[in-house]
């Protein structure tokens, strides 16, 4: 009989389930998540629960996703502080500036590289240091910390820039650099081109997720099954293996402790269809094994909620399965 602790947790990011909530049923999903039990979850904020998955303590400007993105996709791990500076389109609206989605900016890699190495260039004497690993998620490394608090890129979306720009001590000086990013940003050939060819230009540059590499003492998980870098970078972190979701459904042993991370990747827009299909996959494959008795709990971290299915849960009949839409409120 399969021991309790042999476990699979899948945290579902807020990107990847608002392209669930708009496609077609993922029946599996309902079904795990009409039959289990909830529990408590601390924290509604995605990047906050994968800290707490793997057991890291919350500094108190907030997750370090910079340095941890940044390792997932290929950087060196070092001690230095690290910020997302992604790129983006802000607009009016009305009376004030608002954040367009980012995925609308479809930025080429060969346009991101020239944009890096112009602002590269031009902050050389401030020892303003910026790297790209995809065209949508830049980042930079600056001497001191920035001390400012800031707003996750997606949070920002839609609202009133003011409302969500950095704060704290050193937004003062931070501003003065922001504005000398934009200055660079609107004179740079690349977004001339794009603006001649009618396409959304990258006037500016977001902030968020400023933090050097945490200290993970101890593993919670054998294995981390993840496309997002954030989260690969955590299961790099904490000596963990990972694995695509493709490996991960063909593999036979998963260990006695798994996260499976689905989140979308915010640079790209997604088909909601194609997505409800892999996720359906996802957990077809997850309740076979708990029906097996290959696991002895299967976790599901979704919208703030916690849910915990047994393959005791699974003969729960009488548990009507409910949309997906009811489930997360």
């Amino acid at each position: 009989m399969a021991k309790v602790e042999n476990r699979v947790t899948v945290q579902i990011g807020p990107q990847y389930l608002a392209a669930l909530l708009a496609g077609p049923a993922v029946d599996a999903l309902e079904q795990v998540l009409s039959r289990a039990d909830r529990r408590a979850q601390p924290s509604a904020d995605y990047w906050v629960q994968l800290y707490t998955q793997f057991g890291v303590a919350q500094p108190a400007a907030g997750p370090a996703v910079a340095a941890l993105r940044r390792l997932g996709e290929g950087g060196i791990g070092d001690g230095r502080v690290w910020m997302c500076l992604d790129p983006i389109h802000a607009t009016p609206n009305r009376e004030h500036l608002v954040v367009l989605p980012p995925q609308q900016l479809a930025v080429t890699a060969a346009e991101a590289t020239a944009l890096v190495a112009e602002l590269n260039a031009h902050f050389v004497a401030d020892s303003l240091h910026m790297e790209m690993f995809s065209p949508g998620r830049w980042y930079a490394t600056l001497p001191v910390a920035a001390n400012i608090a800031t707003t996750p890129l997606l949070e920002a979306v839609g609202r009133n820039i003011r409302d969500v720009l950095p704060r704290g001590e050193g937004a003062r000086q931070w501003a003065r650099l922001w504005n000398e990013m934009q200055m660079v940003l609107h004179g740079s050939p690349v977004n001339q081109a794009r603006e001649s060819s009618r396409q959304l230009t990258v006037n500016s540059l977001w902030a968020w997720g400023e933090g050097a590499l945490p200290e993970l003492n101890r593993r919670l998980f054998d294995v981390c099954v993840t496309d997002e870098p954030y989260a690969r970078g955590l299961a790099i972190a904490a000596g963990a293996r990972w694995l695509a979701p493709e490996a991960a459904l063909a593999e036979v042993d998963l260990g006695a402790r798994a996260l499976w991370v689905l989140e979308s990747d915010h640079t790209h827009s997604v088909d909601p269809a194609s997505l409800a299909t892999d996720c359906q996959g996802v957990f077809t494959s997850l309740l076979r094994r708990l029906a097996k008795n290959q696991l002895g709990l299967l976790e599901v971290v979704i919208a703030g909620q916690r849910y915990q299915l047994t393959r005791g849960g699974l003969r729960k009949f009488w548990r009507r399965r409910l949309p997906l839409r009811d489930l997360c409120g």
